[in-house]
């Protein structure tokens, strides 16, 4: 099998030489606004002549492009937060652009003010979909922002749909039962158990705080105890399980295994803000975080020069990672001063 190029240029010149259905008759054609088309002609049976066939089929190695560049590039977003998620990434390149150029960074527009970290990350995935929105789309800047957030809202509900049906394709293959279809329950279950053992035992909270976490309920009795029975007698225990089993340990190892959680945990509650956002934002731009760090907190006259340091310093250093490091500069200066916490994982 060959290999499947996972780059969104490479995929966008796959789906462009795209050109033709399986049926050779038909040809790509783009309507007066731009938009594609297949065009075939077909005997009609009472006139005699070959009557033209518009049709908007989109051919299977086109389909398998698009599936490829959003499996390989979505993932799930809410679709409430495309509008936040847009406004930001806009705001955000002309900020950019201001910073190159020397001049005042524009005021943040108020759809804005309240984007949190995730929304801001959430706009970097709508990469792709605004080159395949161009690609199919020619008219697609010059239609009003509104129109350009709504389009793209539809195109992440579809795609969300997409995702989560791939998902349980590729499961159903792993291990779908023949009657009972796929384990959902039993894994969602184990995976609930391993989240309330780790905010027992790392975080430690108490069995009423987890199963409020977790959306466990309590027995009738548990009130008057402050307690949640299911939580303490089920969850947490059947969590412990697992963890020392897929992490092959025993009661020492698993109790060495906490320890280092916490220390972890520590650590990152004794950081500054701005160093938890550049640890969170280097884990997608595969940048260091001390270096990420540094440029999200340099001033604006040693800018240029700190990116030139770092290109110095990390050769292959390509232009994604620079845009990831502008966006991050961009994020703090406008999110980070508000005094936001930074809970959430971009």
């Amino acid at each position: 099998m060959k290999r499947i190029p996972e780059d969104i240029q490479e995929l966008l010149q796959v789906l462009e030489s795209a050109a033709r259905t399986e049926d050779e008759t038909a040809s790509r054609v783009r309507l007066p606004k731009g938009q594609p088309a297949q065009l075939s002609f077909e005997l009609d049976e009472d006139s005699g002549h070959r009557r033209a066939k518009l049709f908007l089929e989109t051919p299977r190695v086109e389909q398998a492009v698009v599936a490829a560049l959003t499996t390989l590039n979505g993932r799930e977003v809410d679709p409430r937060r495309v509008r936040r998620s847009i406004h930001a990434s806009e705001w955000q390149q002309e900020a950019l652009r201001s910073l190159t150029k020397g001049e005042p960074r524009p005021e943040p527009p108020p759809e804005i003010k309240e984007a949190t970290v995730g929304d801001v990350s959430a706009g970097r995935s709508f990469r792709y979909v605004q080159l395949l929105l161009r690609h199919y789309r020619p008219d697609f800047d010059s239609m009003t922002k509104e129109e350009r957030v709504a389009l793209t809202t539809r195109f992440v509900e579809h795609a969300n749909k997409f995702l989560d049906a791939l998902r349980k394709l590729s499961a159903c293959l792993q291990y779908g039962d023949p009657y009972r279809g796929l384990p959902n329950t039993p894994m969602k279950q184990a995976a609930r158990d391993v989240r309330a053992a780790e905010l027992r035992d790392i975080e430690e909270l108490t069995y009423k705080e987890i199963g409020s976490r977790l959306e466990v309920k309590p027995y009738k009795h548990d009130a008057d105890r402050n307690d949640n029975t299911a939580v303490r007698s089920r969850c947490v225990p059947n969590g412990r399980n697992i963890l020392k089993k897929v992490l092959g340990l025993d009661d020492e190892g698993y109790n060495e295994y906490i320890q280092a959680r916490k220390a972890e945990a520590q650590k990152w509650s004794s950081l500054p803000k701005s160093r938890r956002w550049a640890e969170l934002f280097a884990q997608d731009a595969e940048i260091p975080p001390e270096k990420l760090h540094r440029i999200m907190t340099c001033s604006d006259e040693d800018l240029i020069d700190e990116i030139s340091r770092l290109k110095d310093e990390m050769p292959g250093l390509d232009e994604d990672q620079i845009s990831s490091l502008a966006w991050a500069r961009a994020s703090w200066e406008s999110y980070g001063d508000r005094g936001q916490e930074v809970t959430e994982h971009p």
